[in-house]
């Protein structure tokens, strides 16, 4: 489970991370906007059907851990710094999950993780 201050967060980032490693279950994809993109590994989804198949795929391909490493805030984007750490090749990775939000802050636009 992650441990992230939430009050420091936005609430959609916050409840992006409850959801998507503290066991909450409600479906994460009803947090990112109708027209919302996920770029990981390179690869951008469109879409909460896109996101939606991305989430199947990347949640039980390996068995991992995520610890948070720090949070960054400007006026357009939060970035969350987590280390994981699991069974997947190299086994420990610190990744930027950099969120922008919706302009009413009440949904996920954009979501690009990279090292």
């Amino acid at each position: 489970m992650i441990d992230i201050s939430t009050a420091a967060l936005p609430a959609a980032v916050a409840d992006y991370f409850a959801r998507t490693t503290g066991g909450d279950p409600q479906d994460p994809v009803e947090l990112f906007a109708a027209t919302a993109t996920v770029t990981d590994e390179g690869h951008t989804y469109q879409g909460r059907e896109a996101i939606a198949t991305w989430m199947s795929k990347t949640g039980g391909e390996f068995t991992f851990t995520v610890t948070p490493v720090k949070t960054e805030h400007d006026a357009m984007t939060t970035t969350v710094v987590n280390r994981l750490e699991g069974n997947f090749p190299g086994g420990i990775v610190d990744l930027r999950y950099r969120f922008t939000l919706t302009p009413s802050q009440d949904a996920i636009q954009d979501l690009l993780i990279a090292p």
